[in-house]
């Protein structure tokens, strides 16, 4: 809870879940509020490209303000998120798949042992008849 200046109390209000922008670490804001609008050109370096240089690169024109960074900083950011999270679910499908396997093996020994005893059980009625 929180005191308003005249007193009063009032609940702190929770975040709308709904809204990415709202959320911590969501894919919206970054904390702060750039200039930037997203739609500004950047401009390949001719020199590179008159040179016959394929790595496609692109070179950074003067960014004063730092949103070309921020925002690369943003994609290096959400690159590393979803990197550390699809190699956390593999790992949980692999363990998941090893699990599967090692229970297929089990049922199929299981299996084979049954079908041994039931023709061991057979062959034992049919010498006694």
């Amino acid at each position: 809870m929180s005191r308003k200046q005249d007193g009063k109390t009032e609940r702190n209000k929770k975040p709308d879940k709904s809204n990415v922008l709202d959320r911590k670490g969501g894919l919206g804001r970054n904390g702060v509020h750039s200039g930037s609008d997203g739609i500004g050109q950047v401009e390949t370096n001719k020199e590179n490209s008159e040179a016959g240089n394929s790595t496609g690169r692109i070179a950074i024109p003067d960014d004063p303000d730092g949103d070309i960074g921020k925002i690369l900083e943003r994609l290096h950011l959400l690159e590393e998120r979803y990197v550390s999270y699809v190699k956390a679910h593999q790992s949980r499908l692999e363990a998941r798949l090893d699990e599967s396997k090692n229970d297929e093996r089990c049922f199929l020994e299981e299996s084979r042992n049954l079908e041994a005893d039931i023709l061991s059980i057979a062959e034992k009625r049919n010498q006694t008849e």
